[in-house]
């Protein structure tokens, strides 16, 4: 999806476009620079397109951040697949990636699993402001609780916008 597609679907406004773009190659940095502290392998992040809808509430297995700003407020989140949990558990603990990645799919991911996927998206929260100030040159802080709950009178919308990061580690994705 291009930021023209987005412009076109009405949903971003144009000035933004270009931010967007902007910002999802600066959280691909970021992703990578997060990803090569937890593992010596090769790693490889890069933007795979936006897309934007309505808010939607974020995936149960997510890690999420409330940010202020004075253009307004952000809530980015942040998920991981199953694939690249698995490729990260490989990495993290001394594979080689000669073997394909073990899906899984039948059973639940482990306690030991879900710990790094959950250290990983909450190392990712923590760099996103930074990451973001410097994409767009505004400075964001957390928002607090006072802050997170618009104001009753005011009429608030509110869009999701999607990046889709692509990660390899060991040459696959």
């Amino acid at each position: 999806i291009t930021s023209g597609m987005i412009r076109a679907a009405g949903k971003a406004p144009a000035s933004s476009s270009a931010e967007l773009t902007g910002l999802l190659d600066a959280l691909a940095e970021t992703a990578s620079a997060v990803l090569k502290e937890f593992t010596a392998a090769p790693v490889r992040v890069e933007p795979d397109g936006l897309s934007v809808s309505e808010r939607e509430t974020p995936e149960p297995d997510s890690s999420s951040i409330r940010l202020i700003s004075a253009r307004g407020p952000l809530a980015p989140a942040f998920t991981a697949d199953r694939m690249l949990v698995m490729a990260l558990c490989e990495a993290a603990f001394g594979g080689s990636g000669t073997e394909a990645p073990f899906d899984g799919a039948e059973r639940p991911l482990s306690k030991t699993e879900r710990r790094l996927r959950d250290a990983l998206l909450s190392a990712l929260a923590a760099k996103t402001p930074d990451a973001l100030a410097l994409c767009l040159g505004i400075e964001f802080s957390k928002a607090q609780d006072e802050e997170r709950r618009p104001p009753s009178r005011e009429t608030v919308t509110e869009s999701r916008i999607t990046g889709k990061l692509l990660v390899y580690i060991f040459g696959y994705s």
